[in-house]
């Protein structure tokens, strides 16, 4: 009796619960989809009570907690395996192409150069590894940067990475990035889509490899519920979606932020922006309800079936059964 009735209270809980406030805040994410990728810092904060009453949560901790675990989630995405684990997604959800490309690059290519400028070493071991594979490309960059204008500087470095193994590809990658970081947002798409049609072949293929690594990771959804991109209406916005951090509830899909600078007459040119490549707010409220839901239909005695497993319960802190339950 005393179980079906803390049954019967847990389901009125969960179901009177806003699912976005169990993952409020700027820690806590290992348990979620999230989590996988972004490890948050610190104990998380709930907004919302287990009643479903009035928030107790200071509002400004709230706003800086998720201003502090937006800054982590960017960079902590900005490494290339998370990089292409993106990729990865919006190619199984039809969503990659060569501008989803560019703005994914372009957006974290701050963060790209802060983590590579912290351990080039760790990149030249990375590419003598595998040299054979990326000497190609070493030279195909060359061939590239030496037609682009603001590039002129890292060609001899990728041309001498291109010729030479003992040479440091990580210092001549680098210097492409500071370089490209320097060139106009324009200037900046254009070279990392034509990079794309350049290594579209050879991406695939390494994308390919990844999803026979991980295939229970693909497939995740790419549509945004409840979102339109305030750039070419498209509802629910699909793909990567790039928040503006200046302009209240304006939203760009990958294709238009790569030309955010012709919009709304570029009002939003220089403006920071945040990206989200996946609805995880919308996954984990669909996770919650479908919990809510098979909680409800469970019957409170078919949970303590059987002689054992009763050190989580009140009796089991005095009996501990053995065997199975069945």
């Amino acid at each position: 009796g005393m179980w079906s009735q803390c049954h019967a209270d847990a389901c009125e809980a969960m179901t009177a619960m806003p699912a976005e406030g169990m993952m409020k805040g700027a820690g806590s994410w290992n348990f979620s989809m999230e989590g996988m990728l972004f490890k948050g810092k610190g104990k998380g904060k709930c907004k919302g009570d287990w009643s479903g009453g009035a928030s107790t949560t200071d509002e400004s901790s709230v706003d800086a907690s998720g201003a502090c675990l937006g800054e982590h989630r960017e960079q902590q995405t900005c490494r290339p395996r998370k990089l292409l684990w993106i990729l990865l997604q919006l190619l199984s959800g039809g969503a990659l192409s060569s501008k989803a490309a560019a703005s994914l690059i372009v957006h974290f290519l701050p963060c790209v150069i802060t983590a590579m400028a912290t351990d080039v070493g760790k990149i030249d071991r990375k590419v003598c590894k595998h040299y054979s594979t990326l000497q190609p490309v070493f030279a195909e960059l060359q061939t590239l940067a030496s037609s682009t204008p603001g590039l002129e500087e890292c060609e001899a470095l990728l041309a001498t990475a291109a010729s030479h193994e003992s040479a440091s590809g990580g210092q001549a990658l680098l210097s492409m990035f500071l370089a490209l970081n320097a060139m106009p947002f324009d200037d900046q798409i254009t070279f990392v889509e034509q990079c794309f049609a350049q290594q579209e072949e050879r991406l695939g293929q390494l994308l390919d490899r990844m999803q026979t690594w991980m295939p229970a990771w693909s497939g995740l959804p790419l549509e945004h519920h409840g979102v339109t991109c305030d750039g070419c209406d498209m509802q629910p916005l699909k793909g990567l979606r790039l928040k503006c951090q200046c302009c209240p509830e304006y939203d760009l899909c990958a294709e238009c932020f790569a030309k955010k600078g012709k919009l709304h007459g570029g009002d939003c040119a220089d403006h920071s922006f945040r990206c989200n490549p996946f609805d995880w707010k919308g996954m984990w409220s669909q996770c919650h309800a479908d919990a809510c839901e098979a909680m409800t239909a469970m019957p409170a005695e078919g949970m303590m079936k059987g002689a054992g497993s009763w050190n989580f319960s009140m009796e089991g802190m005095l009996f501990k059964g053995k065997g199975k339950g069945k």
